[in-house]
C-alpha cells in the first residue's frame, strides 16, 4: 500500500556552521528513510478500503551525538512516529478525517475537473481519470449531474470535460442530462442529413457522432441554461458545416427540445461526495497555492525551447501562431521529458506555464505529434548533452530519468511562479551546467519562473 506525505519538515538545531552544513548533505537520506518508515508502519493501521487523512503528525526525536544521527535515526524515528500514529487514531483526535474509497475518488474526480491538477495526496502514476468518472457515474449518477449543475456556468469545468474524458465517459455524461440528450439526437439528425445532402460522406458516423458530442460540450452552458433555444445549435452548425442554412435543421427535434427544462435534481447526499472547493473560477491561480509538478527537470532545457518551437514553424514574432500550437507545444515539451507523446492534464501543470497556459486552463488529452516533431525533440536533447560536458557519456534516456522526470513544487508569487525542484545526489553535476536556470524567462510569457534547485 502506498500513502502519501503533502509535506515533511525537519527541524534541527546544531551546536555549530559546520555541523550545520554536514548535516544539511544527509537530508536527502534522512527524507527517504522517513518516507519509507511512513509507508510501512502506516500500512499496518489503514485498511485497503479505507483513506485516513491526518492534518499534522509532530514529532520529537530528541538528541543524537554527532555520529548518531545516521545509525539511529531510522530506529528512533520508527519508534516514535508508530506510538504517535496509534495516539491520532485512538480517539477522535481533531485533524484526523476517515474516508471511504468512493468518497476520496469523487473528491479527486472534482478537483481534477475544476482544477486540471489532482489534489496532493493522489498518485498520479496510479490515477485513471476514465475508469474514476466511469465509476462515480455507475454508483453515485445523481451526485454526480449535481455536482455539474451546480457548476454549470463554469466553461473551463465544460472544455475539460470535451478536452480530458474519452468518449464512453463523456456519452455517460451526456445520458445523465435531458438536456445534454436532446441536443445530441438533435445535432446528430440535423448533421447527418446535411452530409448525406452534400453527396459521398467524407465522414464517418463515428466522426460525426464525436464531433456532435463534442458540441454539445462546446455549448454546454447555453444547452443547460436554455434548453428550448435552438438559435445557439442552429449557429453552431453554421460556424462549422459549410453550407449549411438554418433551413436544413428543420423542426423535428425542435419541439422535444422545448419540452426540456432545467434538471433540478432531487434531493442527493451530493454534499456528502463532493464538497465545495476553494477558487473554483476559471483559471484562478491563487498565490500560495502550491501544485506538484511531475517533470520539473525539465527546466534544464527552457533555454532551447524558443529555437526548438520557432524550427518547427509554431511561433510568430516569439508568439505561438494559434492555440493549436501551444497546445501542441506543451506535449512536446512534456515528449522532451518522458518520451511519451500524450500524458493527461494533472501531469502537465509546469509543461503549461513553459508554454504560457494558465495553471486552470484545460488543454487536450489527444494531441498528435509528426515524427519529425519528435525526431525534432531528440536533437535537442543531445544538443544538450553535448553542451552539459559532465553528461557526455550519458544517454537521453540517462538525462530524462536522473534529471527530468523530476518532482517539484510549484506556487505563483504575485507576477511570478517558485519553482522548487526535488533534490538528488547526482545534483552536483547542475554546478557544470554552462547555461542558467534559476530565473526562466521566455518570450512568449508575461512573467519568470524562479527556480530553487
Amino acid at each position: 500500500m502506498t500513502h502519501q506525505v503533502n509535506k515533511l519538515l525537519f527541524e534541527f538545531k546544531c551546536p555549530d556552521e559546520d555541523s550545520a552544513f554536514l548535516l544539511r548533505n544527509s537530508i536527502v537520506d534522512l527524507q527517504e528513510q522517513a518516507i519509507e518508515l511512513v509507508d510501512n508502519i502506516s500500512s499496518r493501521y489503514a485498511g485497503e478500503d479505507e483513506w485516513i487523512r491526518i492534518d499534522r503528525l509532530e514529532i520529537d526525536l530528541g538528541q543524537f551525538g554527532p555520529d548518531a544521527l545516521s545509525s539511529a535515526f531510522s530506529t528512533v524515528f520508527g519508534d516514535r512516529f508508530e506510538r504517535s500514529l496509534k495516539g491520532k487514531l485512538s480517539g477522535a483526535s481533531p485533524g484526523v478525517r476517515t474516508f471511504s474509497t468512493l468518497r476520496s475518488k469523487c473528491t479527486l474526480l472534482q478537483h481534477f475537473l475544476l482544477t486540471g491538477s489532482l489534489p496532493w495526496w493522489a498518485d498520479s502514476n496510479a490515477t485513471d481519470i476514465q475508469q474514476i468518472a466511469g465509476e462515480i457515474m455507475a454508483e453515485e449518477p445523481g451526485a454526480f449531474r449535481r455536482f455539474l449543475y451546480d457548476r454549470r456556468r463554469n466553461s473551463f469545468l465544460w472544455m475539460r470535460v470535451r478536452l480530458q474524458l474519452n468518449d464512453d465517459t463523456k456519452a455517460l455524461i451526456i445520458s445523465a442530462f435531458d438536456e445534454f440528450q436532446t441536443a445530441e439526437s438533435y445535432l446528430l439528425q440535423v448533421t447527418t442529413r446535411h452530409f448525406e445532402q452534400a453527396g459521398p460522406a467524407n465522414f464517418s458516423q463515428q466522426q460525426i457522432r464525436r464531433w456532435v458530442q463534442d458540441t454539445v460540450f462546446t455549448e454546454a452552458i447555453s444547452i443547460i441554461n436554455d434548453p428550448g433555444n435552438l438559435k445557439v445549435l442552429k449557429n453552431t452548425l453554421a460556424k462549422h458545416l459549410p453550407g449549411f442554412s438554418a433551413e436544413q435543421a428543420g423542426n423535428t427535434v425542435a419541439s422535444e427540445l422545448l419540452k426540456v427544462k432545467p434538471v433540478i435534481d432531487e434531493q442527493v447526499e451530493a454534499e456528502l461526495l463532493f464538497s465545495e472547493m476553494p477558487g473554483e473560477e476559471n483559471g484562478n491561480e491563487t498565490n500560495g497555492l502550491v501544485y506538484m509538478a511531475r517533470n520539473a527537470g525539465i527546466v534544464l532545457l527552457a533555454a532551447f525551447l524558443p529555437d526548438f518551437f520557432d524550427r518547427l514553424g509554431m511561433l510568430e514574432n516569439n508568439r505561438f501562431v494559434n492555440k493549436e500550437a501551444t497546445h501542441k507545444a506543451v506535449h512536446l515539451v512534456c515528449y522532451l521529458a518522458t518520451g511519451k507523446v500524450r500524458e493527461p492534464e494533472f501531469r502537465l501543470l509546469l509543461e503549461k506555464l513553459l508554454c504560457g497556459i494558465p495553471a486552470g486552463e484545460p488543454v487536450p488529452f489527444d494531441v498528435e505529434l509528426q515524427e519529425h516533431e519528435t525526431n525534432e525533440a531528440s536533437q535537442l536533447l543531445q544538443s544538450v548533452l553535448s553542451h552539459w560536458k559532465s553528461l557526455k557519456n550519458t544517454s537521453i534516456e540517462g538525462l530524462r530519468e536522473n534529471f527530468l522526470k523530476r518532482d517539484g513544487l510549484v506556487n505563483r508569487k504575485e507576477e511570478s511562479w517558485l519553482l522548487r525542484v526535488e533534490r538528488k545526489t547526482l545534483d552536483v553535476l547542475l554546478d557544470h551546467i554552462p547555461w542558467g536556470i534559476s530565473t526562466i524567462r521566455l518570450p512568449w510569457n508575461n512573467f519568470t519562473i524562479e527556480v530553487e534547485w
